[in-house]
C-alpha cells in the first residue's frame, strides 16, 4: 500500500494490489476486499496512458463479484488490445469460460478453455478445467485436472493452497464423501 501511495506508484502497482484483494476475497467473500480491489483499479486506471489500463485485472474482479456484463466488457477491451502477450491472450480466454460457465454455457466454456490452451498452459486453466469437470459431472475427470494443475505450479502460494483444498472439498462434499471433504476443508 505505501508503494502505491507513493507519487512514483504506476498503474501495474494498482493492478497487483487489486489481484491480491481478488484472490483474498475469493477465500474470505469479505466485500470490504472486493471494494479495496474496485479502489486499487481505479487508481490503475487513473495512473494509465490514455486508452490503457488494467483491463484484464477488471475482468476477473468483476466476475469475482459476480458482475458478469462488466467482466465481459472489460474482456472486450482486452481483445482491443494491439500487442497482447501470450498470458494476457490465454487469461483473457480462461475468463471468457468463466463467463460461459456462469451463464451455463458448459460447451461455449468448453471451446474457450482449450483456445486457452492452445496458447498457453498455466495451472489456473487445469484448475478451469476441472471445475468445468466438476460441473458437468466428471468427478474423475475434475481430480486428475486438480492434480494437475497442482502439479503444474512448483511453487504454490498459500492463497492457491487453500483455493485448490476448498474446491476439492466441494468435489467430495458434492459426491458424499463427508470425511475426505472435512480433511479438505481441515487443510
Amino acid at each position: 500500500n505505501a508503494r502505491i501511495a507513493s507519487p512514483n506508484g504506476d498503474m501495474i502497482d494498482h493492478e497487483n494490489l487489486s489481484i491480491a484483494y481478488v484472490g483474498r476475497t475469493k477465500l474470505t467473500g469479505s466485500f470490504a476486499d472486493l471494494l479495496a480491489a474496485q479502489q486499487a483499479l481505479d487508481g490503475g486506471f487513473a495512473k494509465a496512458p490514455e486508452g490503457m489500463g488494467p483491463w484484464l485485472a477488471k475482468a476477473a474482479a468483476a466476475f469475482t463479484a459476480h458482475r458478469i456484463d462488466v467482466a465481459a466488457a472489460a474482456l472486450d477491451k482486452v481483445d482491443g488490445f494491439a500487442i497482447p502477450d501470450t498470458y494476457t491472450r490465454a487469461e483473457a480466454k480462461a475468463i471468457r469460460a468463466d463467463v460461459a460457465m456462469a451463464r451455463g454455457n458448459d460447451r461455449e466454456a468448453a471451446r474457450l478453455l482449450a483456445e486457452a490452451e492452445a496458447i498457453d498452459r498455466w495451472p489456473g486453466l487445469y484448475f478451469r478445467k476441472a471445475l468445468l469437470s466438476r460441473l458437468t459431472g466428471d468427478f474423475d475427470g475434475a481430480r486428475r485436472l486438480f492434480a494437475q494443475a497442482d502439479a503444474a505450479n512448483p511453487n504454490p502460494t498459500p492463497l492457491f493452497r487453500a483455493d485448490m483444498h476448498l474446491r476439492q472439498g466441494e468435489l467430495d462434499f458434492a459426491q458424499g464423501r463427508w470425511e475426505d471433504a472435512r480433511a479438505h476443508y481441515a487443510d
